[in-house]
């Protein structure tokens, strides 16, 4: 559901960016023009060279306040001093906030990790344990941020097949 009840369907565009800009410095332009439309239920990918605005793009496009986006990055950006339980239940908001933690780490494959710190886990279960606090608050939109680089070449693939399949069971538009 989206804000006022209406509901998704699969042509609706879920978020839509047009001429997008951003400078870093007055002479380099990491974006210039960008066009881009996300629809409900989509998988979509981004390709284009290293420092083309990729990220930048995912980045821009509305304050961290206003969005129903939730953000998984190239490292993952967990917090070291959190159990994967607490990274996962961080921002949520409710008295089940814990148990629907869980439930997403149960998704994940990890609920039995849920009491170790990041640096006590695999890149793999890190990553797991990212996108399941992506998909807690259920976001609108999920962006991924080359969320498998850092992992080797095996376990990049069985990651990116299990990451989709979740996201399709999760029905979420992700880029």
């Amino acid at each position: 559901m989206l804000p006022g009840g209406a509901r998704m369907t699969q042509a609706q565009t879920v978020l839509s960016i047009r001429g997008a800009e951003h400078r870093y410095r007055a002479d380099h332009a990491a974006l210039a023009g960008a066009d881009l439309d996300l629809r409900a239920g989509h998988i979509t990918a981004l390709l284009g060279p290293s420092g083309s605005g990729k990220s930048t793009l995912l980045q821009i496009p509305l304050p961290p306040e206003a969005r129903r986006v939730g953000m998984v990055f190239q490292d993952y950006a967990l917090f070291p001093h959190m159990t994967a339980l607490a990274n996962v239940a961080f921002g949520l908001s409710g008295a089940d906030k814990k148990a629907h933690a869980l439930a997403q780490l149960e998704v994940a494959e990890l609920g039995h990790r849920a009491k170790a710190y990041p640096h006590e886990l695999s890149g793999g279960e890190q990553q797991r344990v990212a996108l399941a606090r992506a998909l807690a608050p259920h976001p609108a939109v999920v962006l991924l941020d080359e969320p498998f680089s850092g992992l080797d070449r095996r376990l990049r693939g069985e990651l990116r097949e299990r990451t989709v399949d979740t996201l399709r069971a999760a029905r979420t538009t992700a880029l």
